[in-house]
């Protein structure tokens, strides 16, 4: 500033008074332009230096980094006016510049972030999404549904949850009719689906078909209404020790919503529309009779509806109704091999087609998703008892329709499946046939459970119930060796049916201790029976009624359940288990967990 004041009394001496005061101006701005601010960047609650903080100048594009202990520099242009200053993390700050300021200490607030108490991963009740000492991912469903304009749980969470996994399969029996999940490429026998925090029981379908997860059978989602949840909790790691052997690839947890005196619902809907030419592929193996193919399918609607009572404040009733439509799908191309049986030892499609009015768009394949219309009820309730014990009650309804089609039986390959019966085969489907399978599956459960204080000790005990069942239905079908009793044969059929109950009883205990920065103990015992069962289908449905025909016996396409193989068949299963969660300090938590399982009928697991 000697300068400065040396350079005014010469300018004073040969500019008059207002030239003199223009020229202090300007080489007070320009020295300020020249000459940087210096300033510390660190966190407003713990004073720790905020190390790569980037500082810009504004207006302007002067731009810098706060150094290892939290300091920076910055040289300021002509026209800036303040400085921003952001960390990730931390709200951005922005800070006017004083021309007398030479340093300045800037403190940044942490961004508060949303946590949720999680029922996974610990068994403390005070344990938040960020402080679990496992990755456990919070989705809001409630609002991700209608960003995504998914209509079942299972695609909502594939486009959401990382490694979780759900592929709708074709032409792979009832596999067409529930989807199998998977979480981090594991099986489906390996993921355990809770509500509420309680276990969900599995679908009575077993993957038999080369699919996703085959020989093994998953929970069907697709029973749980998307408007009935608030949330679903996603625990990506082996939690075996903490909820029981079918938790190894990990634990999915679907909170029902709460809400009370709040109306809500979602109606969607859309369908695809493609037009393409098929000829390309016939032109190319000298076959016509395709041309171009208009192609609307896929259509989906969904209409759900969520409503909640309270109960003079001392509990809820929360409900939820839902509806859903999904059509079929079709993917396949168009079918090049023999059509018809060959006539003089040469193949005659192609004037066959044209002396019945027909093209091979006629013999598609339909290889896509399947139709499924579904109609599902959701309750969650909560009701105090007392000042230290609350009930709790889950229950849930479901029915699903389906349809899906196996592989087009056409005439070429019914000459040659039917055997002596190929003729008559023909008096019902001259060009063959493409046989259906239409399921009903239906879904039942029930949860209810009480909670509350034993002395010191928190107490939760409960009962969870669920019976899941598959009945299939053959359409457009036929069982060949049934023309062996006549002409009258039926083309539809009952194929029997599946299903899965499952009952479990829970009682838990936990308590806090004050030791170090907390002790929480989680103690209990779980007692549970699965019943798997056939129902043997209509006796055309699987019979063979000319062994010496050469036909295939059983309806085509899926041949009924016999009444050797049509038995119940029932285990039970004990287990208990220790969780303990040790805060040593703020930083620094220690947990360990034992589960011992024994079960009926192959022994026990710790």
């Amino acid at each position: 500033m000697n300068m400065l004041h040396l350079i005014l009394s010469k300018v004073k001496q040969s500019l008059s008074p207002l030239a003199c005061l223009l020229a202090a101006i300007f080489l007070s701005i320009t020295l300020l332009a020249q000459q940087p601010i210096r300033g510390k960047v660190s966190d407003a609650a713990t004073g720790a230096a905020l190390a790569r903080a980037t500082i810009i100048t504004k207006p302007g594009k002067t731009a810098t980094l706060s150094t290892d202990d939290g300091s920076f520099t910055i040289n300021l242009d002509a026209s800036a006016k303040n400085i921003v200053v952001s960390y990730t993390g931390y709200e951005t700050r922005t800070i006017a510049i004083n021309p007398g300021t030479a340093y300045y200490s800037i403190v940044l607030q942490p961004v508060q972030r949303e946590t949720v108490v999680t029922v996974i991963g610990s068994r403390n009740p005070s344990r938040t999404n960020v402080q679990s000492p496992v990755p456990v991912d919070i989705i809001p469903v409630a609002a991700m549904a209608k960003q995504l304009a998914q209509t079942d749980v299972q695609q909502l969470l594939s486009y959401t949850a990382p490694s979780f996994q759900s592929a709708r399969q074709a032409v792979a029996d009832g596999t067409d009719h529930i989807d199998p999940a998977q979480l981090r490429g594991l099986g489906s026998d390996q993921l355990l689906v809770l509500i509420n925090g309680k276990r969900r029981h599995q679908a009575a379908l077993v993957n038999v078909n080369g699919t996703v997860n085959r020989g093994q059978a998953g929970t069907d989602l697709g029973a749980i209404p998307v408007e009935a949840i608030e949330r679903i909790e996603v625990l990506r790691d082996g939690a075996a020790a903490q909820y029981g052997s079918d938790a190894i690839a990990g634990v999915i947890n679907i909170v029902l919503k709460k809400t009370v005196q709040q109306l809500s619902g979602n109606i969607s809907a859309g369908e695809n529309s493609t037009r393409y030419n098929k000829d390309y592929a016939l032109s190319k193996l000298g076959m016509t009779g395709a041309g171009n193919k208009h192609v609307q399918d896929g259509g989906n609607f969904l209409a759900g509806l969520n409503y909640g009572f309270s109960l003079n404040h001392n509990g809820f009733i929360n409900l939820t109704g839902n509806y859903s439509l999904r059509d079929k799908t079709n993917r396949s191309g168009t079918y090049t091999g023999p059509l018809y049986a060959n006539i003089n030892g040469a193949n005659r499609d192609d004037s066959i087609l044209a002396a019945r009015g027909l093209s091979r768009n006629n013999f598609d394949m339909r290889i896509g998703n399947s139709r499924m219309s579904s109609a599902a009820f959701m309750l969650n309730a909560a009701y105090a008892l007392s000042r230290q014990w609350q009930l709790q009650l889950v229950a849930g309804y479901s029915s699903k329709q389906g349809e899906a089609a196996g592989f087009f039986r056409y005439p070429s390959s019914v000459t040659s499946g039917a055997g002596i019966y190929a003729d008559k085969v023909f008096t019902l489907y001259p060009n063959g046939f493409l046989p259906l399978i239409k399921s009903h599956i239906k879904d039942i459960s029930f949860s209810a459970g009480i909670n509350g204080a034993l002395g010191k000790w928190k107490a939760s005990l409960s009962n969870t119930f669920g019976v899941n069942h598959f009945d299939f239905n053959i359409a457009n079908s036929v069982n060949y060796t049934q023309f062996a009793t006549g002409n009258n044969v039926p083309t539809k059929f009952d194929a029997g049916g599946l299903q899965f109950l499952q009952n479990t009883i829970n009682l838990d205990f936990t308590r806090h201790f004050t030791i170090l920065q907390g002790l929480h103990i989680a103690q209990g015992a779980e007692f549970r029976v699965d019943q798997y069962s056939q129902r043997a289908g209509e006796e055309a449905s699987y019979r063979n009624y000319n062994t010496a025909s050469g036909a295939a016996s059983g309806a085509q396409v899926f041949a009924g359940f016999v009444p050797d193989y049509a038995r119940q068949h029932a285990r039970h299963n004990i287990a208990l288990y220790a969780d303990l969660e040790q805060d040593l300090s703020s930083h620094w938590l220690i947990q360990a967990a034992l589960r011992f399982e024994n079960y009926s009928d192959f022994g026990s697991t710790l």
